[in-house]
This record gives structure tokens, sequence and C-alpha cells, in this order.
């Protein structure tokens, strides 16, 4: 698992039976599995299989706190820190996430100045205290993009989490994915996006393919049983944690040479974000992708 000119790197995917199956009969090589912040979860596997957690945290709403997104209430910090512990994850993340509500007034396509300065500071009172409990070196933070109108613009613009992070002190968790798609919505080119991010405080790489969620999705998932009103909606919308296409390899082939040449840091881990738990994501996770892509990015990222 070693980068070039000997900086150690780790490769992780997504928890998810067929990746774990895969792995224990040999056939694919992870360093990591990333697991969702499930207590029963990480009890079974900790200990057996080398993993980290991916926390459900959020801030942006501007009222000192940090928000449990999976139970859309304010985190329990004793428990976020009890699973951190036992799983030994390095950093605990964070969602740059300013939601529908958390700035009534304000167009959530707004990009002025006055809009950039409220989503920043909100985003900044929130961190508050996960600094103080945790110390900014380990907490990175991480960039989204819109949801059809469920997320404030001004969260993905670079100059604001430039100053967030610089502020806070934290480091960078860079959603590869999420950028492409925060740069669409802002109208920018997406390698010129990224190149403006705060890269100097990168910490840990996500990537995922990006493409439509068409008819070949909603037919799978339709045969699943699992095709709901709420994803109907969805549809004819790109959406990414699915597998890589020749236009994601082409970009990410960019990223990892942008690494190789040392033109950025090297993180600590970059994470293929494919396939995961629960009926949804089980129904589109494929054996052939795990085979297929796995073995791609450990040469990309020269760790074999």
């Amino acid at each position: 698992m070693r980068f070039c000119h000997n900086k150690l790197v780790k490769f992780a995917v997504n928890y998810s039976p067929p990746a774990v199956r895969l792995s224990r009969q040999g056939q694919i090589r992870v360093d990591l599995f990333k697991c969702p912040a499930w207590r029963d979860l990480v009890q079974e596997i900790a200990g057996e299989l080398p993993i980290y957690v991916h926390f459900p945290l959020r801030v942006g709403g501007g009222t000192g706190h940090l928000v449990d997104t999976e139970k859309n209430q304010f985190a329990d910090l004793d428990f976020m820190e009890a699973l951190r512990v036992q799983s030994q994850t390095p950093f605990l993340n964070v969602h740059l996430a300013v939601t529908a509500g958390d700035c009534p007034g304000l167009a959530f396509d707004a990009l002025d100045a006055a809009a950039c300065e409220r989503v920043a500071s909100q985003l900044l009172r929130d961190l508050e205290p996960a600094v103080e409990r945790w110390g900014a070196d380990r907490i990175v933070l991480e960039n989204i993009y819109d949801h059809g109108g469920q997320y404030y613009y001004a969260a993905f613009v670079p100059e604001v989490i430039q100053r967030v992070i610089e502020t806070s002190g934290c480091g960078l968790l860079l959603d590869v994915s999420h950028a492409r798609l925060g740069a669409r919505c802002l109208g920018l080119e997406a390698r010129s996006y990224l190149q403006s991010l705060p890269l100097s405080r990168l910490k840990e790489i996500h990537v995922t393919g990006i493409q439509l969620f068409d008819e070949r999705w909603m037919d799978r998932l339709q045969k699943a049983g699992l095709l709901t009103p709420r994803l109907r909606e969805s549809a004819g919308r790109l959406m990414d944690h699915l597998p890589m296409t020749p236009a994601d390899w082409e970009f990410f082939e960019w990223v990892a040479g942008c690494l190789r040449d040392r033109l950025w840091p090297i993180p600590e881990l970059v994470a293929f974000e494919y396939g995961g738990l629960g009926s949804w994501w089980e129904a589109l996770t494929e054996d052939s992708v795990l085979l297929a892509q796995i073995p791609r990015f450990r040469s990309l990222l020269a760790v074999d």
C-alpha cells in the first residue's frame, strides 16, 4: 500500500457483503472497509476486519451543534467518540452542508458576499464544539453538492470552504464526485474548481462514478421492490456512488496524476464509495464492478 516516493496511502472501499466476501476469497485487495456509524456493526467486525467509520455529521444550521443526519437530531458526541476509538478511526469527518431552512429568507442559490458570509459563519459556529473536543487536527471537512434544492450553494463556494478550513484549522476531505457536481451547480469548470479548494489541507479523498439515474437503475430497484415515489422524482438527475464510467476514470486519472506529481499533498487514504449496506445499495452492488474497478484504482494509486 505504498504510493510514489514511499508515502504511505491506504485504499478503502465501502463496506458491503459482496466486498467482504470477495476480500475473504482473495479476489480483491483493500486496506480498509469504510463503514457507517452503526454501533452493532462496528462491535461485530472491529478487530476482525480492517475498518474505519464515516460519521453522519454535518454543520451549517448555525445552532452551535453538530447534527446527526441519520437521526436528524443534535449529535451525541460521546457516542461518536466511542465508535471512533473502537474502530481506531483517525479522523472525525464532518459534512459542510447548509440545508433548506437553515438560512430563512436566503435563496438557496444565493452567491453574493452577504450569503457567503452568513453561510461561512454558521458553518464555523457549529464546528466549535467538535474542534474544542477533538482538536482541529483530528477533524476533516467534506465538501458536498446540491440534491435538487436541498442545500445552499454558498457552502460549495471555494472561498467559503477555504475560509472555514483556514479559520477552524481542520483538514479537507475531498469528495471528487461531490466537487464535480458542486462545480456544475456553480457553473464552473470541474478541474479549476478542484484546484481552487484548500488542497494544502488534504487528508482524505472519496471517489465514485457519476451517472444519470435513468430507467436502467429504476428498473433494477423496481425488480427488487425498492422503487419509491421519492426515488422516481430523482429520475433524470445525476447521481454519485455508482460504478465508474470512462468519463469518471479520465477525471480520476487526472487526480491521481496530481498526487503522483506531488502537485497536491498525499492523503492518508483514498476511498471508493461504491456499494454499501441496506436494501437499496445492496440491490445496486455487483461483484463484477468490484472485481474490475478495485484493481484499476490500486494501479492508478500505485498501491500494489
